[in-house]
């Protein structure tokens, strides 16, 4: 069992581009396992969690995306309700706080059939805050509730090489490490402050998204004086080692937003203003966030919202109309 203490990061931005297929034997899953939520994070996932040998249950809004688990003997949910009743761990892979907060207090919602000792671990990139007021609400419930942020983009979990990181109660946690193990390359416990796992993820997004700033700068300038982008993409693609930066480089080098979209961009700017709120209530402000809002907020006026979050690098200003 893989699981790396905090204060161990050489490893960190090491494997985050698809393998072949992780080979490496991934304990077997002996709970049963719902998923709510089968995006194209929450289906990558969910394909690692059957291919571990768990009995899973799936719910999704649009069921059309579950059938592929059916097919392959998971039980579909009508509610997630209906799900959670089954299920010893629950993960949801959704977008926002409205929509876990709902999934969770609704009706017909986890909590309104979750066992007693059940978990709910979420996957989702939502507000620290709003974990501790879910850890609060499953303590009430006689259940747990552990932060499972992950670090990745939809090829990488289908691959199950995404970075896990985990924080709650540590029994739970522990719980948790052979699901998460199945789609991940890593796992890594942070410790039992709730939302501690949210706040590192913020932290880790924000180093993407003010490098992807950087380099659109660089580019830009480069531009205005005549160099050529090829000089700058040999510089960054020497520069990072880093798979994923050096993704982006090339990304925004080709301006190449419409096409391998592994994040939209309507979901960055959410992930963006998350970071700048978690900074805000400290003495240590993410300084760079009002300068990438207000350019996610331009490309989104410009019809953006669907291509890959890079895509905010092209507004520098006025002119973005021409440059994108």
């Amino acid at each position: 069992m893989r699981v790396y203490k905090c204060e161990h990061y050489s490893y960190f931005f090491a494997t985050q581009q698809p393998k072949q297929g992780n080979t490496e034997m991934k304990p077997a899953i002996t709970e049963t396992i719902a998923v709510i939520g089968l995006g194209k994070m929450g289906a990558g996932m969910a394909q690692n969690i059957q291919a571990a040998g768990a009995e899973l249950v799936v719910f999704n809004r649009t069921t059309a995306k579950a059938q592929p688990f059916v097919q392959h003997g998971a039980r579909l949910a009508e509610t997630p309700r209906d799900a959670a009743a089954s299920a010893s761990i629950v993960l949801t892979s959704l977008m926002d706080d409205v929509s876990v907060r709902e999934i969770v207090t609704a009706s017909d919602g986890i909590l309104a059939s979750l066992k007693r000792g059940g978990i709910h671990l979420c996957a989702t990139t939502v507000s620290p805050e709003l974990a501790a007021e879910l850890t609060e609400l499953h303590r009430q419930h006689g259940s747990h509730f552990v932060s499972g942020t992950v670090v990745g983009r939809p090829d990488v979990a289908a691959a199950g090489e995404l970075i896990t990181l985990l924080s709650g109660d540590d029994a739970a946690m522990a719980r948790c490490k052979p699901v998460c193990e199945s789609y991940s390359a890593k796992v890594v416990a942070l410790g039992s402050r709730p939302g501690l796992a949210n706040y590192a993820k913020l932290s880790i997004n924000y180093f993407a998204v003010s490098s992807m700033e950087l380099m659109g700068q660089i580019y830009a300038y480069g531009d205005a004086v005549g160099i050529d982008r090829a000089f700058y993409g040999r510089l960054f693609d020497s520069s990072f080692s880093n798979p994923i930066l050096k993704l982006y480089a090339v990304k925004i080098r080709d301006r190449a937003f419409e096409t391998g979209v592994g994040f939209e961009l309507s979901g960055g700017l959410k992930d963006v203003k998350l970071m700048a709120a978690a900074s805000e209530r400290t003495s240590k402000s993410f300084e760079y966030a009002p300068i990438i809002i207000r350019k996610m907020e331009q490309a989104i006026e410009h019809g953006r919202a669907n291509n890959d979050w890079s895509v905010f690098t092209a507004f520098p200003g006025s002119e973005a109309d021409s440059t994108v």
